[in-house]
């Protein structure tokens, strides 16, 4: 960060609303797509297993 941004955030009339800097927090939809994403495969894979476990392929 630059000083004056310091500057800006350390005066009194400084609120998180007005900082306008791009800055828009944890990519929380990232993080449910990722994980939908592996609980789907583990769900498949665990299919697949429990498939070669009853047929005796294992």
């Amino acid at each position: 960060m630059r000083r004056e941004d310091f500057e800006r955030r350390r005066s009194s009339k400084y609120t998180p609303e007005a900082d306008d800097d791009g800055d828009h927090g944890l990519p929380v939809g990232a993080l449910i797509f990722i994980l939908s994403f592996l609980a789907i495969i583990t769900v498949l894979w665990v299919q697949v297993y429990l498939m070669l476990l009853s047929r005796g392929g294992l």
